[in-house]
């Protein structure tokens, strides 16, 4: 069983179903806390903000602190098959509860519906702590076949199961019961945005001075990908963008290579 185990999570990128380990990650306590608070109420957690907000960073940061398991799971385009994402989930789930998934996975391969499955793998994880998070989640926005999967999920989850999902867009499936009932717990992008001190914390982790942060702060509105970017800058452009110089054929390239050949026109 533990060999079969072992094989069946060799089968699925780590990176897929584990919390990310980014070079400079940020703590955030105030938002970290206010996620603790809605996880130990038993709220769903949802969290919607454009891309380069710190969604991902931020969660990843909570699951390090967790008190209790944390299951991670990295949607892509491949998930819009809703066999494969409950397979997916399953593989999250056994790598920090191995075993608890096996029913689940069992029904899976000998036919069950993918509901079926679910709601296998929710009787399985009855009276057992434990935090989901599905990261990226705007993969699946837009696909009705996932809509009565994720209302099952949500309707019949154990009280330890928390949700925690992070999208770049609204969900086609409505919160409003959750809401009506005080069972969700949301976070935006003014939620996420960076105040002075965090923005210093985010330039320092990534070894960049701090002095202008605040000035940054109100250039970038807080936007974590934009602060970075904006720290980056010199006199003559962004770094990244000078670095593209040497293979773009632009000024930067031109100079190495010396002056441009020159041909004698051509007559007719």
């Amino acid at each position: 069983m533990v060999d079969a185990q072992a094989a069946y999570l060799r089968a699925w990128p780590h990176a897929k179903i584990s919390p990310p380990s980014p070079r400079a990650l940020l703590s955030r306590p105030r938002l970290r806390d206010a996620i603790s608070t809605a996880v130990a109420a038993g709220q769903v957690i949802f969290i919607a903000a454009p891309g380069g907000s710190g969604k991902t960073s931020l969660l990843a940061d909570w699951a390090r602190h967790a008190d209790g398991p944390v299951a991670w799971y990295a949607l892509d385009p491949a998930d819009r098959d809703t066999r494969r994402l409950v397979t997916g989930l399953c593989a999250a789930v056994e790598r920090v509860l191995p075993g608890v998934a096996a029913t689940a996975l069992a029904a899976l391969d000998n036919g069950a519906q993918d509901a079926a499955a679910i709601g296998l793998l929710l009787g399985a994880l009855e009276g057992r702590p434990l935090a989901l998070v599905l990261d990226d989640f705007q993969h699946l926005d837009d696909l009705p076949e996932a809509v009565g999967l994720w209302d099952h999920l949500l309707r019949f989850r154990p009280p330890t199961l928390a949700l925690i999902i992070l999208s770049r867009s609204i969900p086609l499936f409505g919160f409003s019961t959750l809401a009506a009932l005080d069972e969700l717990a949301a976070l935006g992008r003014e939620d996420l945005r960076f105040d002075d001190g965090e923005a210093r914390a985010l330039l320092a982790a990534h070894g960049l001075p701090g002095e202008t942060a605040t000035q940054m702060v109100k250039r970038s509105g807080g936007w974590a990908a934009g602060l970075l970017l904006l720290a980056h800058a010199v006199p003559d452009g962004v770094r990244f963008l000078r670095a593209r110089r040497c293979v773009d054929g632009t000024p930067g390239a031109r100079d190495r290579r010396g002056p441009p050949r020159r041909y004698p026109p051509v007559h007719a």
